[in-house]
């Protein structure tokens, strides 16, 4: 099996569950927040934001913490 397969399987499901959560009408901050967590746990990150650039500043719009 292609190594890289697991990971394409494991951002597939990532997608897929957030796409879920836009078709049941969820809130934008939810899904901002469910971007952030699927980001990190798919990186192994501890700590992800997502931030808005507008124009030479950024304003972080929602994040996760694996704590």
């Amino acid at each position: 099996m292609d190594p890289d397969i697991p990971r394409l399987l494991e951002e597939q499901a990532a997608l897929r569950r957030v796409a879920t959560m836009v078709a049941r009408g969820t809130d934008r901050l939810g899904v901002i927040t469910a971007v952030a967590e699927e980001v990190g746990r798919l990186l192994d990150a501890d700590v992800t934001n997502l931030v808005r650039y507008e124009g030479e500043y950024g304003t972080i719009v929602g994040g996760w913490s694996g704590d």
